[in-house]
């Protein structure tokens, strides 16, 4: 007796199935496409059956077509005050509320230029009502430290053998308000000579300045007794942040013997404070420039 394959039977819905399935693809392939009308949301039959939103009223579909946005965004960063409030007068109208925020902190303040707005009662039937702004459109003014100020503070870290100390004080002579350059420049000098000798006290004087016994090792003369006199503080005039004012800045000198050498240090007094103090001289500009208030604290996230 002969063998056979089975005979395998269509399920008669699949075929109904898949002819329906090329039916409706052979329609889909024969309609012309239809011109529809931007600014406007459409709901659409897919390849597939369903029904699909088709969004024709954002800026996505605009940037496509070659029209503008709705409105600005995006957030701009600057690191000078003048091309800051120059962008703030330039992007803010009336009709908007801008808002201003200093963050001490971060050394940053931020402009709002689509922040919330405050209806008047001529304006809303309902009197004085608030309309939530998108917060999107920003500026940012990120400080930007002057290298003097940099190079100072890092040095006022630690403390220096003194011929390091007076190198550094050789190369920044034109920062220092008090002494004058001269003087400071025979101190520099000075510290530089002395490098090699053994210290043996210190003494603060009446004038201020501290005079510093050391000897100079000879094997002819046995050793000769010296002195050296340094002041207790000096007056730097520092710019804290790139385009900003100079400020005073009064530093002291500290000193230490140990083994008969003597290291040097000079401590800049309260410079968070002379930060903050820059910061809020920027507030004030920009206030008065823009005629908008200057929050200190965080903005909220864009909507």
């Amino acid at each position: 007796m002969a063998n056979s394959d089975p005979i395998v039977r269509a399920d008669s819905s699949d075929v109904i199935r898949t002819e329906a399935d090329a039916v409706a693809e052979i329609a889909q392939a024969a309609c012309k496409p239809l011109q529809v009308e931007p600014g406007k949301i459409y709901w659409a039959q897919n390849g597939r059956g369903e029904m699909e939103t088709l969004e024709l009223t954002g800026d996505a579909y605009r940037s496509e077509i070659g029209l503008p946005p709705l409105r600005n965004r995006g957030t701009f960063h600057f690191h000078q005050l003048d091309g800051f409030i120059d962008y703030i007068n330039n992007h803010y109208h009336a009709e908007d509320r801008a808002e201003i925020w200093a963050n001490c902190g971060m050394s940053t303040i931020t402009a709002v230029l689509d922040g919330h707005m405050r209806i008047s009662r001529q304006e809303s039937p309902n009197g004085d009502e608030q309309a939530p702004g998108w917060g999107a459109h920003r500026a940012i003014l990120e400080f930007q430290l002057t290298k003097a100020w940099q190079e100072w503070t890092a040095f006022a870290e630690i403390s220096h053998p003194q011929a390091d100390f007076a190198d550094f004080l050789e190369d920044h002579l034109s920062d220092v308000l008090q002494p004058d350059a001269a003087d400071l420049l025979e101190i520099a000098s000075s510290l530089s000579v002395t490098s090699g000798v053994h210290f043996k006290q210190a003494t603060r004087l009446a004038t201020g300045e501290v005079s510093f016994q050391y000897t100079e090792e000879h094997t002819a003369t046995g050793g000769r007794q010296n002195q050296l006199k340094i002041p207790t503080a000096v007056t730097l005039a520092l710019t804290p942040f790139e385009g900003g004012a100079a400020f005073r800045v009064p530093a002291r000198f500290r000193y230490s013997l140990r083994d008969q050498k003597l290291s040097l240090r000079l401590i800049l007094d309260r410079p968070d404070q002379i930060l903050r103090s820059s910061i809020d001289d920027a507030c004030k500009e920009i206030a008065a420039a823009t005629d908008l208030n200057v929050y200190h604290g965080i903005p909220a996230d864009p909507l």
